[in-house]
């Protein structure tokens, strides 16, 4: 169940904010790879994560858990209902 709500959130997500992506050559439907795990433990190697959050949070929690972890800037951007597009940068 888990896997086929990952699958549907990031297809619509390419599909909804594919400007973003341009830049990605490799992304798409048939390459993306879909691990389990704790991503606070380890981040596998990647140019772009899609990343689902189990808890809603706020713009505001979001920004303290993206400094802490040393981004310098971010962008979030609403997609469909209450799921975002959030880019972090180095």
């Amino acid at each position: 169940m888990l896997a086929r709500d990952s699958r549907l959130i990031a297809t619509v997500m390419l599909r909804k904010c594919k400007e973003v992506f341009e830049e990605v050559k490799s992304l798409g439907p048939q390459n993306l790879a879909f691990l389990a795990g704790d991503m606070f433990q380890a981040i596998p190697p990647a140019n772009t994560v899609l990343l689902k959050s189990g808890q809603e949070r706020n713009q505001m929690e979001w920004e303290k858990i993206f400094f802490v972890a040393g981004f310098s800037n971010y962008k979030i951007t609403p997609a469909f209902g209450d799921r975002s597009l959030i880019e972090l940068y180095p």
